[in-house]
């Protein structure tokens, strides 16, 4: 082939390769905008393998932790869960307990006894009922104490129980 051979070939292949220049051009805008696009899902895949039978009543106990706290617990085989719920919102009554003790921590709702019946604002540790302002943000007088009456009429004396 000689070097005019080669020009005209050339020539010849010049356009064509221009227009392929043009035409990949145009390919790289269209890849641009689509890789700035935001991605479209595709189909659903085919449901996953079924998990474990959840716990549920038939495997449940629950039991008091101290006074004020349920503990509640769902056991199969090697599977536990447990979950403590406190009840310091509710009144904590023992009916041989009521006098109030400064050592003890009373919570909203409990009730004492001194020099009438008391309830607790919150959560109270030494705060003697009635003993002032910062008394007054802790417990709140629900029943008042009564007057003493009056003395009752002499009675028969009675055995000396030292005897």
């Amino acid at each position: 082939m000689t070097p005019r051979d080669l020009l005209v070939v050339a020539k010849a292949i010049g356009p064509l390769f221009e227009g392929l220049r043009q035409t990949l051009a145009g390919v790289e805008r269209r890849l641009a905008a689509v890789e700035t696009r935001a991605a479209v899902p595709g189909p659903p895949g085919p449901p996953g393998p079924m998990g474990p039978d959840g716990l549920g009543f038939d495997d449940m106990t629950a039991d008091w932790v101290g006074q004020r706290t349920l503990r509640f617990t769902w056991a199969r085989g090697d599977r536990v869960k447990t979950h403590e719920v406190s009840l310091t919102g509710f009144p904590d009554v023992d009916p041989d307990d009521l006098a109030w003790r400064a050592d003890k921590t009373y919570h909203r709702g409990d009730i004492v006894q001194l020099h009438g019946a008391w309830i607790a604002r919150g959560t109270s540790v030494g705060m003697r009922p009635g003993s002032g302002a910062d008394a007054a943000a802790s417990w709140k007088l629900f029943l008042k104490a009564g007057k003493d009456g009056r003395d009752g009429k002499p009675g028969p004396k009675g055995e000396d129980a030292r005897r």
